[in-house]
């Protein structure tokens, strides 16, 4: 067999160039998948008060010297992966940020404090200004991804409260302490993740240091005692019992830290050989029962939450840093990881398993002072820990590996960095994402697909995908906001009655207060440099704060329909308001004219918006089309869905002094080079007759009906006047435009008029027409494609090419003799089948034959099973 000898990249196509000669070339097959064969196996590995710089590679990024706390499965997850250097959490605390993580929304969707007590109601089910989401619980990723047909397991930690009972069924509610005998453990709790989207679970609710000190296998108390003798480092004195503990007990070689109940065998310095051991087991179960599907594993380890007790049997942690408590801890932590990236590659899925480890809040420092004094901060030169406002408090690491490490064989390219902003709820969108779903509009409202980042060899090159970010830590609020001069760190004045703004782009230590002495907005000079900039952060926060405030990025349609049918685009923009009022057009409301074509749900809500620019069609494609809005008198449209949106138009006085008002929008050759039609969708105050809405060429009439619906009854407006005596219809909708004579401006005004009595307004407008095509949303995944295998026969002169990619194209070629030019015998785009034979003159002896392929294609979706 001739060795493969590797040419030159060709970096415009990427594509690696790969001789093949006169010889049958064989390949070992390695078992499971390789990256992008089909939909990845998902390890999401959670920590409990890891610090930005406790892992090896952060610490050594920010201080060029040598980390002293010994991580190295974390290292060689960065090595083969991506560093996130600017991960955000919402809160600096375990338990909001649990809840954060595990759904994509904010703090302010559920409990801004968290579900802490065991025996809370669900913190999936809380969210609403006057009820719960119990018909509609927040989802968890766990739901999002059986959707995609993937198995889903958790183990760890929990923190998202559940429906304990008592001896006679009765739910217990946040039970003290020292009163949770009263949990009947024979019966199963319920509203635990076991009904929020995962198959299997295994967890403590309170991991390590809470009361309830017991773990649950699929929500049923599970005794220690029955399972110790499967776990290597687990040891048990006697048959589990239930009982009471007091503060600073001792099991083993653990500590209970607070008074409360549970497993008499609860050894807090076994949680890590009991969670992997679990967590192994139940990987190893789903390859030999179902390796058809791809799985989940949440994986929410107690490390390194006090008591800071590491394992002394089993993994080997206790004294091995020789830095103290804390970093044995650490170390601990990373041997758990090491265990399950053993356990996959084992099972030969190491290739197809994406893999994502982070942090719940920034580092934790008890216990960490020799650490510290050795030259490894947790939280290295950022200011604040864990429980801060800071950069230290909600600052965390944040790695992706996906691909077998090397540059060819990984989607995510190996030992990169990424340095924009984004949060660890991003996680969230970004599998939806992967997976072809769909975030829906009422869930994950503050989560962004990180994928585009995630592909590239040189994210920082990109455009950022989110601007801003929300914090909320006990009492105090914040905002985070990256602009073209910064990164902008703003505290917002609370009890110690000081207004803070902080440049992160210049200094991540955050010592110098840019709008120091200063304990308002109002107190600012309009002349400040920081005036215009904390302004905006302080209006992002208002829009943004509430439980039911609305998205803060938008919930992009990810699903297949973005990449098939006609070249139809709509451009559907609402300027209703209030979201009790039926006549609301509400963002995710199918709503239209389906004799027009013209019915979507992809609603742009731009009420009280001066101006919004990349706007999307109905396919959630960004386009070029832009708008601005002429603002009325502030009058009342009398109608709850209109008041106080920027397209009305009214008169105080009823003489018809009034000015109108009017909406342009912008660059819309670029979207519809053919031309377009446009759905104007009307309404008004009760009594109003003679209403207008014109384009500057065409204007139509119309009156308001006693009850508008949903905004509009869909009867079409005339183009006569009724000189106000009452004669127009009674009409919602106008129609500037024809399919056989589109209107071809770049730029249109629609302008709203009231001639006589009651006011009117714009509910919303559609703009339609055929398109260029345009980059859909749904990011392309770049696939490693596999080195094809080359057979010659010389009894028949043919030659076989197997391992054949659909979506990639090859070049067969020849040279006679090799070193002299290449020439091209045979181009294969987009093969049927993964093997051809090509027939004929293959029998020169003096000649030599190479096959040229591109190293990754882009393809939108991955098969769940093996191609």
């Amino acid at each position: 067999m001739n060795k493969i000898s590797r040419l030159p990249s060709i970096k415009s196509l990427s594509t690696l160039i790969f001789s093949i000669f006169l010889s049958i070339f064989i390949s070992e097959k390695l078992p499971g998948n390789s990256a992008g064969e089909s939909l990845p196996n998902i390890i999401f590995f959670l920590a409990d008060d890891i610090g930005w710089a406790d892992p090896g590679r952060y610490h050594e990024h920010y201080s060029g010297e040598k980390a002293k706390v010994p991580t190295p499965n974390l290292d060689r997850l960065c090595d083969q992966g991506m560093m996130f250097l600017d991960a955000q959490l919402p809160a600096a605390l375990c338990a909001p940020n649990r809840f954060c993580i595990m759904t994509g929304n904010y703090t302010q969707r559920s409990r801004p404090w968290g579900t802490w007590n065991r025996t809370a109601s669900s913190a999936f089910h809380f969210g609403n200004a006057t009820d719960d989401r119990i018909e509609n619980p927040h989802e968890t990723i766990g739901a999002a991804l059986k959707k995609k047909d993937y198995k889903t397991a958790y183990f760890g930690k929990m923190h998202f409260g559940g429906d304990f009972f008592d001896s006679s069924g009765n739910i217990l509610r946040d039970q003290a302490n020292d009163q949770l005998d009263q949990i009947d453990f024979s019966k199963r709790f319920r509203n635990g993740l076991l009904d929020h989207g995962f198959d299997y679970t295994f967890v403590t609710p309170d991991g390590i240091q809470g009361p309830l000190y017991a773990y649950f296998e699929n929500d049923l108390y599970a005794p220690i005692s029955s399972f110790a003798s499967e776990v290597t480092g687990v040891d048990v004195s006697s048959d589990s019992v239930l009982r009471s503990f007091t503060k600073g007990q001792r099991v083993g070689n653990g500590e209970m830290i607070q008074v409360g109940y549970g497993d008499s065998e609860f050894d807090t310095s076994e949680h890590g050989p009991i969670l992997s051991h679990f967590a192994q087991e139940f990987m190893e179960d789903h390859m030999s029962n179902d390796p058809e599907s791809p799985f989940l594993l949440y994986y929410a380890t107690p490390a390194i939450h006090v008591p800071l007790t590491p394992s002394v049997n089993g993994i080997e942690a206790a004294g091995h840093s020789q830095i103290g408590p804390r970093a044995d801890f650490v170390y601990d932590l990373d041997a758990q990881l090491g265990l399950l990236l053993d356990k996959i590659r084992d099972l030969g899925i190491e290739n197809n398993t994406l893999i994502i480890f982070t942090s719940d809040n920034g580092g934790a420092i008890s216990g960490g002072q020799a650490q510290i004094a050795a030259g490894q901060d947790p939280n290295g030169p950022l200011r604040g820990k864990k429980m801060s406002i800071y950069e230290g408090g909600h600052r965390v690491p944040m790695i992706w590996k996906w691909g077998d490490g090397t540059r060819k064989g990984s989607i995510i390219p190996p030992n990169t960095k990424c340095k924009h902003l984004v949060s660890v709820i991003d996680w969230i969108a970004s599998v939806i994402d992967l997976t072809g779903g769909k975030v829906e509009e009422d869930q994950h409202y503050d989560s962004v697909s990180l994928l585009p980042l995630l592909f590239s060899e040189e994210p920082d090159e990109l455009d950022p995908l989110r601007n801003f970010h929300f914090y909320s830590v006990g009492d105090y609020r914040g905002v985070r906001m990256d602009d073209d001069q910064g990164k902008w760190f703003y505290k917002r004045t609370n009890a110690d009655g000081k207004l803070e703004l902080f440049d992160l782009m210049e200094e991540l230590e955050q010592t110098e207060n840019l709008v120091d002495g200063y304990s308002s907005i109002e107190e600012i000079p309009e002349e400040h440099p920081q005036k215009d900039r904390i302004q905006i952060m302080e209006n992002w926060f208002n829009a943004h704060k509430e439980t039911t405030s609305p998205r803060t990025v938008e919930a992009l349609d990810y699903s297949d329909k973005n990449t098939e049918g006609s070249n139809e685009r709509i451009i559907s923009t609402n300027f209703t308001e209030y979201t009790g009022d039926p006549q609301r057009i509400n963002n995710g409301e199918t709503f239209g004219i389906e004799g027009l074509g013209s019915v979507t749900d992809g609603w742009i809500n731009l009420h009280k918006t001066d101006q919004a620019t990349a706007l999307t069609n109905s396919l959630s494609e960004k386009t070029s089309v832009s708008l601005s809005i002429k603002h009325p008198n502030n009058w009342a449209t009398g109608n709850l869905a209109f008041n106080n949106t920027p397209i009305r138009a009214g008169i105080d006085d009823f003489t018809g002094t009034n000015s109108p008002t009017s909406v342009t929008f912008m660059g819309l050759n670029a979207t519809f080079p053919d031309g377009y039609k446009a759905i104007v969708y009307v309404g008004g105050f009760l009594g109003n007759r003679g209403a207008s809405i014109s384009d500057g060429n065409s204007t139509f009439y119309y009156q308001t009906p006693a009850s508008p619906t949903a905004p509009v009854t869909f009867v079409q407006t005339t183009r006569v006047t009724d000189g106000g005596e009452g004669t127009a219809p009674e009409a919602h909708y106008a129609i500037f435009g024809m399919d056989d004579s589109p209107l071809l401006a770049d730029s249109i005004t629609f302008t709203i008029d009231t001639l006589y009595g009651g006011g009117s307004f714009i509910g919303g407008i559609q703009i339609m027409g055929e398109s260029v095509l345009g980059e859909p949303i749904k990011t392309f995944i770049p696939v490693p494609v596999k080195e094809p295998k080359i057979e010659i026969n010389n009894g028949t002169g043919s030659i076989l090419i197997s391992d054949l990619y659909p979506d990639a194209f090859y070049q067969l070629q020849e040279s006679t003799p090799l070193g002299n030019q290449w020439s091209l015998l045979e181009l294969i785009e987009s093969p049927q089948e993964s093997e051809i034979t090509i027939s004929n003159h293959f029998l020169e002896k003096s000649s030599f034959y190479r096959i040229l392929y591109p190293e990754k294609v882009l393809k939108l979706n991955l098969p769940k099973s093996p191609q």
